[in-house]
């Protein structure tokens, strides 16, 4: 009883502590001031066009470069750049020791220089993604995608008129009308296929050697495509491809072509795709 009573009251606190990073988080969001003076003792992800900047781990593994704000002053000072440059941060949360986290990407620096600096080397996230730890890989993921949000959000898409972010990045206004944009998020699925001993796998070409992936893809909301149409989308596709390829001969494939069934049985959560059609 008493072990019980100590979990929950550890639960409790873990959650406690939680929302009150959330609601710091979300002061911040709307106070510019509160989110200014937060800048200059926060820790900062550093990008480059949109690369994170990492450095290699004992483990083989990377890990994000974590400096302090008055860290990347001075580099940038080092380096020639305004240290109003430091005002595009973008803040990204609060971690569980309620240290408040940032990215800025400085693009317009030589990148040869920034990684002398810094100690580490810019790459590209989707060859680094699975070489991430854990809690880092959704953080630089949700970072490079606010830095993005931000790179392509310049102007208003009702007037053509710029528009204005506010100190946290978490939302921009149109100077001209007062229009109010938010970042978005585009839903994709991802399915894992298998008949119970063996699973589907796929890669693209830019996929660093050795490196698969569960088939997944983006829905198509404008073609009125939902999780389970996305799902079929993309698992047929590749099953019909992979079942071309292991032909011979023209009239094989047209045989092929014209009874070919794919069946999907693919768990999405609670979603449960059925067997598609016969094409």
């Amino acid at each position: 009883m008493l072990r019980r009573l100590k979990i929950s009251r550890l639960s409790t606190r873990c959650c406690s502590n939680f929302v009150s990073r959330m609601r710091y988080v979300s002061r911040l969001k709307e106070d510019d001031s509160a989110c200014a003076a937060a800048l200059q003792n926060a820790h900062m992800f550093l990008f480059h066009r949109l690369d994170p900047l990492l450095q290699r781990c004992q483990q083989g593994t990377f890990s994000p470069v974590t400096l302090r704000t008055t860290d990347v002053q001075l580099i940038l000072e080092r380096l020639g750049s305004n240290r109003t440059l430091l005002q595009e941060s973008v803040l990204i949360g609060s971690s569980e020791q309620n240290q408040l986290q940032f990215c800025l990407d400085l693009g317009e620096l030589d990148q040869a220089a920034v990684e002398q600096e810094c100690g580490g080397r810019f790459m590209n996230l989707r060859k680094a993604f699975f070489l991430l730890p854990e809690p880092a890989a959704p953080l630089v993921a949700k970072g490079q995608a606010l830095l993005r949000w931000h790179q392509t959000s310049g102007f208003c898409s009702a007037t053509g008129e710029p528009t204005r972010r506010n100190q946290a990045g978490s939302q921009r206004v149109c100077s001209s009308s007062g229009i109010t944009y938010y970042p978005k998020m585009s839903p994709v699925v991802i399915i894992l296929v298998s008949d119970g001993k063996r699973c589907l796998l796929g890669r693209q070409s830019s996929f660093p050697q050795g490196m698969y992936s569960a088939l997944a893809g983006f829905c198509d909301l404008a073609g009125g495509s939902e999780g389970q149409e996305a799902a079929r989308s993309e698992c047929g596709v590749i099953c019909i491809r992979h079942h071309c390829e292991l032909l011979k001969g023209a009239s094989q494939l047209k045989s092929a072509m014209t009874d070919l069934s794919v069946y999907l049985s693919v768990s999405l959560g609670a979603l449960q795709v059925r067997p598609w059609r016969r094409l």
